[in-house]
């Protein structure tokens, strides 16, 4: 990547191929020095990539026989400074704009290899004396050159995706700090990174690459026309109904804040000018108020702002025709509609992975499964891609992600730890494409593993919470999704700033988590963790002194460890082979007979009741559906939690 000078948030990535919008432009050469050599170079055409930062650029390809060698840099430009630097034939004058950003691959050697030298008159005489056997041969040796291909660009034939493999690519993985993350992922240092010119072109990039080395060509602008001829009233609607209802919701409360505003300096003039200590009493218990009601429509206006900022393309857009014209621009970034629809209409099926998970150590969360938002699809319920793309999604930008040089696969060619981990979380009560793909169908078929039949779950009315909002939790969550936003949650649009005081509280959906420590007092003694106090209630009424040792007045090892606190509590209470529970000391074999319940429901209680900010947490997740994460295995319903939060908010309004 090189920084830009203009502006330090853009970088360019070093892509040596000939963009293919400038595959058939007929651009102008132009004779230049770089590095101390003259050579030719042509440019290709303006790319508006960066103009909303205000920068224009143009990539700056080397010339060889008269043909495109390499790309090797960009010339950049402010938008503003664009009419100032075009002669008179429409081309960018070199002599009014600053120096290029030359790529960090290109040295005095590639530039010497096809340096252009000025002939005098006195060397043509000579040149044309030149034997036929030598110009054959000159030319045999430029060819041979042009179809070179750079080791670092070649694909190579992919082995058999086995267990096999996966055994070997693990076995000869050299873990690195400068690893790309997807290597440190998947214990395979057979996985890289390409990334693009970025902006809101970049999911349109990854496929173009992916394609390309399929021989498909197809550019960014072909590709953006396809998606937006797949736009009719109903995804306009839906489009401008959202963006209405949030723009909406944002004047309502900043009216709302303005308001406080003005009565809080009323408040603080009313409370100088009063000498009764009772009215001052009350003012300052009305200012108190007002000062929490305007902190939390404050957060409930960020919220409200991050959403408007996926629908800010409609500012703008008052019919379909508006919404295919900018679905064809930069402006538009790919949302869950655009990959599905892409999705279908290309036969390709993305295979996303999050790499903002992964640095917020949620590491079981990485694959993301993704929705059928596509209507044809999901009518006809089976979708046969004809390729798949691996790509990262950093929150904002995807990159490419290779597997032995190779950046697009057919079914047998995905990598098998990538088909497994599929069949893991996608294929198990999901709603995304991968459930209707049959050849992932009987990849799960073969592996022995039967899919129950898909039944119609009816959920009955349920006073604990309200089912079309979920929130998922466990340990490792990533603390980034908005409430509603994360991976297996859902939350009806336009509900998401009733939980803007929660999206405040940092790691919230960890701390929800029974493994999280949070001190508290029970049955006389304290406690690191829930999952401290339930594995020790089971030796509660059987053996007292072992049943002190998960007390964290005890000062043992297993007091203060979670890991240990659950192996000691374990069936075998072994850990790493060790035994930390004698052999003679049972667990209640009454215990999950219902004291199991009554243990957690008591730790619960403890823990979200004693602590201000899990009391907090707790109740602001009003009354969504708690789910717990458990790997490969369906989400379970925390319902003793949500027995415990029914319970203190009751509390709290008595």
């Amino acid at each position: 990547m090189v920084k830009s000078i203009l502006n330090s948030s853009i970088n360019y990535p070093e892509i040596k191929t000939l963009d293919l919008d400038d595959k058939d432009y007929d651009a102008t050469q132009y004779e230049y020095n770089i590095l101390g050599t003259d050579i030719i170079i042509a440019l290709g055409q303006s790319k508006y990539t960066f103009v909303d930062q205000g920068v224009i650029f143009y990539p700056i390809y080397l010339i060889k026989n008269d043909r495109v060698y390499k790309q090797i840099g960009v010339f950049e430009i402010l938008e503003s400074q664009l009419p100032n630097v075009i002669d008179e034939d429409d081309d960018l004058d070199l002599d009014l704009i600053d120096k290029p950003l030359i790529f960090d691959f290109v040295d005095i050697q590639l530039l010497k290899s096809v340096e252009h030298k000025r002939i005098s008159i006195d060397s043509v005489n000579n040149k044309e004396d030149a034997s036929k056997k030598e110009l054959d041969k000159e030319k045999e040796e430029e060819e041979e050159e042009e179809v070179e291909i750079d080791e670092e660009e070649k694909q190579y034939d992919l082995p058999q995706q086995d267990t096999k493999q996966v055994e070997k690519e693990l076995k000869e993985f050299t873990s690195n700090k400068t690893n790309p993350w997807v290597q440190e992922y998947f214990k395979s240092n057979n996985y890289n990174l390409e990334d693009n010119e970025g902006g809101g072109d970049c999911l349109f990039a990854v496929i173009r690459e992916a394609l390309k080395t399929v021989d498909k060509d197809i550019s960014v602008t072909e590709l953006r026309k396809k998606l937006s001829e797949n736009v009719n009233e109903e995804l306009y609607k839906n489009y401008k109904e959202k963006y209405d209802m949030v723009l909406s919701s944002i004047h309502d409360t900043d009216v709302k804040m303005k308001q406080l505003n003005k009565l809080n300096i009323e408040l603080r003039d009313r409370l100088k000018q009063s000498k009764d200590r009772e009215e001052q009493k009350l003012i300052v218990e009305q200012a108190k108020h007002v000062s929490e009601t305007y902190k939390r429509l404050k957060s409930e206006l960020k919220i409200s702002k991050e959403i408007l900022a996926e629908f800010k393309i409609m500012k703008k857009v008052n019919s379909v025709e508006d919404l295919k014209k900018v679905i064809k621009t930069c402006e538009f970034w790919a949302d869950d509609w655009a990959i599905s629809t892409l999705e279908r209409i290309l036969k390709i099926k993305f295979i996303l992975f999050s790499s903002e998970s992964w640095k917020e150590g949620d590491k079981k969360n990485v694959l993301l499964c993704g929705q059928i938002i596509d209507n044809i699809m999901k009518e006809e319920g089976v979708f046969e891609p004809q390729y798949y793309i691996l790509a990262d999604y950093t929150g904002n930008h995807y990159k490419l992600i290779t597997y032995m040089n190779h950046k697009i696969f057919n079914f047998p060619q995905i990598p098998y730890k990538i088909k497994l981990l599929i069949s893991e979380n996608c294929l198990r009560g999901e709603t995304g494409a991968f459930k209707i793909i049959p050849q992932f169908q009987k990849f799960n078929s073969d592996l022995g593993i039967i899919e129950p039949d898909d039944v119609e779950i009816i959920e009955e009315s349920n006073n604990l919470y309200d089912k079309d909002i979920v929130f998922q939790y466990y340990i490792k969550s990533n603390n980034k999704p908005l409430p509603g936003k994360g991976k297996g949650e859902m939350i009806p649009f336009g509900k998401e700033k009733e939980f803007a005081k929660l999206s405040e509280i940092a790691d919230w959906r960890k701390k929800l988590d029974n493994d999280y420590p949070s001190e508290y007092e029970l049955d006389g003694h304290k406690w690191y963790s829930v999952e401290h106090y339930i594995n020790a209630a089971k030796f509660k009424d059987t053996n007292p002194e072992f049943y002190l040792l998960f007390s964290l007045d005890s000062k043992s090892n297993i007091s203060k460890d979670i890991t240990l606190a659950k192996a000691a509590g374990s069936k075998t209470g072994k850990h790493k082979g060790e035994l930390l529970r004698s052999k003679d000391i049972k667990i209640d074999p009454s215990f999950f007979g219902g004291k199991d319940e009554q243990a957690l429901e008591s730790a619960l209680n403890a823990k979200f009741s004693q602590n201000e900010e899990m009391k907090s947490i707790l109740l602001n997740t009003n009354k969504a559906k708690l789910m717990h994460f458990q790997g490969s295995a369906p989400p379970k319903s925390s319902d003793t939690m949500m027995l415990v939060r029914s319970k203190l908010i009751n509390e709290y309004k008595n």
